[in-house]
C-alpha cells in the first residue's frame, strides 16, 4: 500500500472470456514481479493444462510441491508459501508496441471480487469505473518513450489495481 521501492508480487494469470471460476483456465501462469527501485520485471512460468485443472480444483491454493518447483523455476521467496488468494481481478486489455518496443497497454471494464469465497459460482463482481493505461518499456527507450507520451494527454500517477480492488472492496482506503 505504501509503494516500496524493493518488493515482490506474487499472483496467478490466465485468459478467459468467462469471469465464471468454475469455468477452467485454458493455462494457467505464475508470475513473480518485482521492483527495484525505479525498475521492475517479471518471472514467468507456464504450467500445465492438468496442473491447471489441480490448481483450479484446489481454489487456486497452490500444492505445496507446485511451490517448490516455482522457488527453482521462477525465484518464489518462500514467504510466499503460507499466502492464499486475497483478490481477483478481472479486465478486457488492448495491447499496443511500437516499432523500438514502447508497449502500452488500455485495462478496462475493470472488476473485482474477494477471493474468500466457498463456491466459485457465488462469485460477486464489483466494477471499477476507471481504465488504467500503462506504458513499459527497457530503460534505454526512455527518451524514445518521453517523446511518444509527450503528445497524449494523460498524466502520471501511481496505479496499483490490486490496491484500487481492495478499494472497491471495502478493505481499504485508496486516495
Amino acid at each position: 500500500l505504501i509503494g516500496i521501492s524493493n518488493r515482490d508480487k506474487f499472483r496467478l494469470r490466465w485468459y478467459s472470456e468467462n469471469k465464471q471460476l468454475g469455468m477452467s483456465p485454458n493455462q494457467i501462469r505464475a508470475e513473480l514481479k518485482y521492483r527495484r527501485n525505479s525498475l521492475g520485471g517479471k518471472n514467468v512460468f507456464e504450467f500445465t493444462k492438468e496442473q491447471s485443472k489441480e490448481i483450479v480444483g484446489s481454489h487456486f491454493r497452490l500444492p505445496s510441491h507446485m511451490l517448490e518447483d516455482l522457488q527453482d523455476e521462477i525465484s518464489l521467496p518462500g514467504y510466499f508459501f503460507n499466502c492464499s488468494p486475497v483478490i481477483q481481478v478481472c479486465y478486457c486489455r488492448d495491447y499496443y508496441i511500437d516499432e523500438a518496443g514502447v508497449r502500452l497497454t488500455v485495462d478496462k471494464q475493470i472488476s473485482f471480487s474477494d477471493c474468500c469465497f466457498s463456491k466459485p459460482k457465488n462469485i460477486h463482481w464489483q466494477p471499477f469505473t476507471k481504465s488504467v493505461v500503462e506504458v513499459k518499456y527497457s530503460p534505454i527507450l526512455s527518451s524514445h518513450a518521453n517523446i511518444l507520451l509527450s503528445g497524449l494527454p494523460l498524466r502520471t500517477v501511481r496505479n496499483s489495481k490490486y490496491v484500487s480492488g481492495a478499494a472497491v472492496l471495502g478493505d481499504c482506503t485508496y486516495l
